[in-house]
């Protein structure tokens, strides 16, 4: 018989795959570019109370809006991941909404396995942002730490000018520069000006 926090812990989840089927009627994932949209079944036979059991995280989707799909685990190999507190022994398909643009995306098993064997994450980092809302804040990081180092450069040309106040103009439109008085560091100094025409 199960305890009082066990029957609790399994209404949430039931609760969350409820949640979870009705915010999906008719919807699709956010289309990840090297894995699709849809959950990719791994063959292997798992329970979802022994997927919840590899990882003390997977437990932390019953207090969420996260659901795993126990069909789609995979097993990990524990002897390359970077962990604290404890290991993961498999990696599962997480749907999840996006805390930027809050569209269903996927956090797909195998994903999980190249961060956390291949790339070394540490084994608690998590994806919380669809693949587009990840795209875009790497072009935008790019783009600050262009507009940081242009704007640090000493006798800066005319065409770095140029991009300087092109990249002023793109990260204040974002939010990133929030005053339009700090755009005046990014203008083209009057005496380059000359040969510029209006």
């Amino acid at each position: 018989m199960a305890s009082k926090a066990e029957r609790r812990i399994l209404r949430r989840q039931r609760r969350a795959r409820r949640r979870f089927q009705r915010v999906m009627t008719g919807k699709k994932f956010v289309d990840h570019p090297r894995y699709g949209d849809q959950p990719i079944r791994s063959g292997e036979n798992w329970t979802e109370a022994e997927v919840r059991a590899a990882y003390w995280g997977y437990n932390r989707t019953a207090y969420t809006r996260d659901v795993l799909f126990p069909e789609t685990a995979i097993r990990a190999d524990w002897t390359k991941q970077y962990a604290g507190w404890g290991w993961r022994r498999a990696y599962v398909d997480i749907a999840r909404p996006c805390r930027t643009c809050r569209r269903w995306f996927l956090f797909f098993a195998l994903e999980q396995k190249y961060w956390y064997e291949t790339l070394g994450f540490f084994i608690d980092a998590d994806c919380v942002h669809c693949q587009e809302c990840r795209h875009e804040q790497h072009v935008q990081d790019r783009q600050v730490q262009l507009y940081e180092a242009l704007l640090a450069k000493p006798g800066k040309t005319r065409s770095e000018w140029l991009e300087l106040s092109r990249l002023g103009d793109a990260l204040f439109e974002i939010g990133y520069i929030k005053k339009a008085e700090t755009l005046q560091r990014t203008r083209l100094p009057r005496r380059l000006r000359a040969g510029l025409g209006r």
